[in-house]
């Protein structure tokens, strides 16, 4: 893996005026992403958290996030767009089937807790302890993945203990970068890039949802759910280390604070207890219950690193996020993406949005399926291939049938290709139609977002080349714009897909059951959809190469690009 010259080394090396400019030269980083989403059309609003974690770092206030000099460090730091906060009576998502007063993934559904030190990788932890659930639930196999080679994959622009947050993982998982086994790459809790290159994948996930928040219990049921369907349910707080919001004794947490969106911990919801007593916190909330919860701070804290978190925390259950599937990295053999460097947006005009990706086949292979982001809940898709393909005319060909369906959650799905041979040296040309709902946020109003996913890349001081015939936008279906015409020598974008390709026919699929994330009317084996996955207004919510951008699972070349979702974004 690349050597970045992280804080800790500049400091070492030269003393703290050069830590100084380094932290400057971050923030002015920062201040340019935000401008550079600002300037996309129909971009999502800006997560007021964010700004004001910038605002934090100019005054010196990075402990805020870090907890560097609390008892326990923490790293969680918001996402750059917004993640929605919504109102509603109930979630037409969920199972009509009443869910139980207790649950409890130990000791069979989740991992032991593990203890991230003085470092500031919260986020890290939760995400893989998540994963690491989700594997155990769906396999039976307990795997011990690194949260090490996580931290350092994808922060080189920052301090790897300076914060970040559940969502970078999802992009890191699904592209084949990681996960790999904490034996390949064992933990390091300081800013030193200790992780190997060429390391292999353990894993490679194919969905992760991203579950809507809802200022109101019904949180708590959509909570419930997905630790009983996926298992262990990653959730940002705010863990304040200073009062007595927790109790040592019952080893309980609540935090009465006023709600706030500026978060600065993340953890795992494993399990709840509807009648665990309100009387066993230090301030009592007002009702019993609580959810069991798994911490980074080792199996000495709390209860061999588990505590009881109260339902009416204000603010648990926030960018909650859970890995859906994963499949064996063996399943896959190549990975075409044209963006494997830069920061993800979204792209269209909100409403009916189409994307296409051309690829040239490096051998003959199968189309396993297409990775796609998601952007908004209720979001319906359509895929088209066209094969045997006339060069420059994306479009020509012959269609293959139409796979239709609908995402019920935002985050990150793979729709399946069906095995469709190719031969080398074919140009194939895959079409994703998108509608993504509008939702109604608390505090932004009526929010639509764009359904295109896109990476966006930009770079001062060098040359950026936009190869032409690769990937495409429209509005209609119906007239096309080449994202290479949007690129220039500073900044410009390619689509966001994953295509995945294999030597020999075989799905992707999960040992688990089906319990995907969308609503498949070609695929599902699901079809009358009694997993309970229905439409839902709810939230919103990665140098081509000649031809595609070729990657070889197991076998990675680690590029990670301008922020790399430091943020989430």
């Amino acid at each position: 893996m690349t050597r970045w010259i992280l804080f800790l080394s500049l400091l070492a090396a030269v003393g703290a005026p050069a830590l100084v400019r380094a932290q400057s030269d971050h923030i002015e980083r920062l201040e340019k992403l935000v401008e550079q989403a600002q300037s996309i059309p129909n971009a999502r609003p800006i997560n007021p958290a964010f700004l004001d974690y910038i605002e934090r770092l100019k005054a010196g206030d990075q402990a805020f996030y870090t907890g560097e000099t609390m008892p326990h460090a923490t790293g969680y730091v918001p996402s750059l767009f917004a993640k929605p906060s919504l109102e509603a009576e109930e979630s037409p998502i969920l199972r009509k089937a009443p869910l139980p007063a207790q649950f409890d993934l130990r000791p069979d559904g989740v991992t032991p807790a593990k203890n991230q030190g003085q470092c500031g990788s919260c986020w890290a932890f939760a995400s893989i302890g998540s994963l690491e659930s989700s594997i155990k639930l769906a396999t039976g196999e307990e795997m011990d993945l690194s949260e090490n080679h996580l931290k350092n994959s994808l922060l080189p622009e920052s301090d790897p203990c300076d914060g970040g947050n559940t969502f970078n993982v999802a992009y890191y998982t699904s592209r084949g970068i990681g996960p790999v086994l904490e034996s390949d790459d064992p933990y390091v809790p300081d800013s030193t890039d200790s992780s190997p290159s060429g390391l292999s994948p353990a894993r490679l996930v194919t969905e992760f949802v991203e579950l809507p928040f809802y200022r109101n219990e019904v949180t708590r049921d959509e909570v419930k759910q997905m630790i009983m369907t996926y298992g262990a349910v990653t959730s940002s707080l705010y863990f304040d280390q200073v009062g007595d919001s927790y109790n040592e004794s019952t080893n309980s947490y609540y935090y009465a604070g006023e709600f706030s969106e500026e978060t600065n911990h993340a953890v795992l919801l494993v399990g709840w207890d509807d009648n665990y007593a309100a009387s066993n916190f230090s301030t009592p909330p007002a009702g019993d219950g609580a959810w069991i919860a798994k911490n980074s701070w080792g199996e000495e804290w709390g209860d061999n690193g588990f505590y009881y978190l109260s339902y009416y925390d204000s603010i648990v259950g926030f960018e909650a996020l859970a890995f859906s599937k994963s499949v064996a990295p063996e399943t896959v053999d190549d990975v075409y993406e044209l963006a494997q460097d830069g920061w993800l947006s979204s792209w269209g005009d909100g409403d009916e949005d189409f994307g296409a990706i051309t690829i040239t086949a490096r051998n003959d292979a199968y189309l396993k399926g297409i990775g796609i982001d998601i952007f908004g809940a209720n979001t319906r898709y359509a895929v088209t291939v066209y094969k045997n393909q006339i060069e420059g005319d994306h479009l020509s060909g012959d269609a293959q049938p139409t796979m239709e369906g609908t995402f019920s959650y935002a985050g990150y799905s793979t729709v399946d290709l069906g095995d469709l041979p190719i031969t080398a040296g074919e140009i194939v040309t895959i079409v994703v139609e998108t509608h993504t709902a509008s939702y109604e946020d608390v505090s932004l109003g009526t929010i639509r977002v764009p359904s295109v996913p896109t990476m966006w890349l930009y770079d001062e001081s060098e040359s950026l080349q936009w190869t032409p015939g690769q990937s495409y936008f429209s509005n209609d279906g119906v007239t096309w714009t080449d994202f290479a015409e949007l690129g220039d020598e500073t900044s410009g974008m390619h689509i966001a897909y994953r295509v995945f390709a294999g030597d020999e026919p075989g799905g992707m699929e999960d040992p688990a059951d089906d319990t995907d994330n969308s609503d498949d009317t070609e695929n599902d084996d699901d079809p009358d959809n009694t997993n309970g996955e229905t439409d839902t207004d709810g939230e919103t919510y990665g140098d081509p190469d000649e031809g595609c951008g070729c990657t070889t699972l197991g076998n990675q070349t680690e590029t990670t690009g301008l922020l790399t979702l430091l943020f989430g974004i």
